[in-house]
């Protein structure tokens, strides 16, 4: 082998070398895991105006971001999802300046607010005696399941179970002023039960964690998972029907159930009682109405809520003819001819997409996907011709009806209304 060819080699392997170690202290160098400068949960209000200012200045993330080392998942607060989830809050509460109280007390300018401080409203002696500010902290309490949070409270509210929810709903209330109150660490991390929390964060440490830390983690970890299972195992104690009644659902629909109109409809109508079955009274109080103000109850139980149904049947005049109706066959018509139907006789009061008191009108959502999954063509169709007495839905077939509809036309609007469902 002459010289040439040896340097050349030689070259070629020292430059190898410097290749392979050159780039592992690269990469050491670029992938070092900085430890945050804080460890808290911290709400980032985003909405479409400060969306892209904010990704242009490179400041709070738009998505959650999570550090692979401290297990540590910023919460942003977007305030059009905040707006969307407070819907669920509007049968109660009103948000605007100014605005009148309801059931529940008006609720702009609530962040950083006396907690029982509005002079007009009619606050529970358990709110009034528990005193501070509506801090995120307080709010966030509150929202997870306010008859825990104060207990004696008057608020009938299911709770928000996911930190993202709260947290965009807080987010929401606290650009409901005329001067925002300053940003505040966010507690939305909260979980149902408390559990052990460890001495020192490992955020706070610059070194690695041992495996002593590693290993107390996974036991914190472990009785967090012990406790929530545990709670959800625990059946909640049985109580008389009207009893749980006038806790759960007396504030909207009234005493005895009877309602009242625009807000809440009536739970003991008699034509209402004699076609629903006990399983549609059952799966509208469990699952709710989804984008209306009634949420889910299911966290009372199925015995207790089968004690809420019986409670309504003990108000019946007719005879249950739910089986007989829910026989009916499926409607056939065209969805076209329905939605003008609709649009000219029952859109005055339920709104034209079928949305109810949140458009507006003094009729129930019936274009409610939650609902038309709850119920039977037959239940519709008997609705539609025989009304309800005493309420605002007189019936829409006979000489008396506000509109003489055939068979036909009815099964139309009914098939309409499975296709407004069907388009959520």
């Amino acid at each position: 082998m002459n010289a040439f060819k040896f340097n050349v080699m030689a070259g070629s392997i020292l430059f190898g070398l410097l290749v392979v170690f050159g780039s592992r202290s690269f990469i050491n160098e670029t992938s070092k895991n900085e430890p945050l400068e804080k460890s808290a949960y911290e709400i980032i209000v985003v909405d479409e105006s400060t969306k892209a200012e904010a990704l242009a200045k490179k400041e709070a993330p738009i998505e959650e971001k999570k550090n692979l080392e401290t297990n540590i998942q910023p919460i942003v607060a977007n305030l059009s999802q905040g707006k969307k989830i407070a819907k669920k809050c509007a049968a109660c509460h009103s948000f605007n300046k100014n605005g009148k109280n309801g059931l529940g007390p008006n609720l702009y300018g609530i962040a950083g607010r006396q907690i029982a401080s509005i002079k007009d409203f009619k606050y529970s002696p358990a709110l009034k005696a528990k005193g501070g500010n509506w801090t995120n902290e307080t709010l966030d309490c509150f929202m997870i399941k306010p008859k825990e949070c104060v207990p004696g409270t008057k608020m009938v509210f299911a709770g928000l179970k996911k930190p993202k929810q709260r947290a965009d709903l807080i987010g929401y209330l606290r650009s409901l002023s005329d001067t925002p109150p300053p940003a505040q660490k966010s507690p939305v991390a909260a979980k149902a039960p408390d559990v052990p929390k460890a001495k020192e964060s490992l955020v706070a440490k610059k070194e690695q964690p041992t495996p002593k830390d590693i290993a107390k983690a996974k036991v914190i970890k472990s009785k967090a998972k012990l406790a929530q299972k545990s709670s959800v195992q625990k059946k909640p104690p049985l109580k008389k029907g009207d009893e749980l009644f006038n806790e759960n659902c007396q504030a909207c629909h009234q005493a005895d159930a009877i309602g009242k109109p625009g807000f809440a409809p009536s739970l003991t109508n008699p034509e209402l009682l004699s076609i629903a079955s006990d399983e549609f009274f059952i799966a509208t109080i469990a699952q709710g109405r989804e984008g209306t103000g009634m949420p889910p109850f299911s966290h009372l139980g199925a015995e207790n809520i089968k004690a809420i149904v019986k409670f309504l049947r003990k108000h019946e005049k007719l005879p249950n003819r739910a089986k007989e109706v829910n026989a009916q066959p499926d409607a056939h018509g065209d969805p076209r001819l329905g939605k003008q139907w609709y649009d000219y006789i029952c859109s005055t009061c339920h709104g034209l997409g079928g949305n109810g008191y949140e458009a507006g009108g003094t009729g129930t959502a019936i274009g409610n996907k939650t609902f038309l999954n709850t119920v039977s063509d037959g239940f519709l169709r008997v609705t539609i011709q025989k009304g309800r007495s005493n309420t605002r839905m007189l019936p829409f077939q006979g000489p008396e009806g506000m509109a003489n509809l055939s068979d036909g036309e009815i099964d139309d609007i009914i098939v309409y209304l499975r296709k407004l469902a069907q388009s959520e």
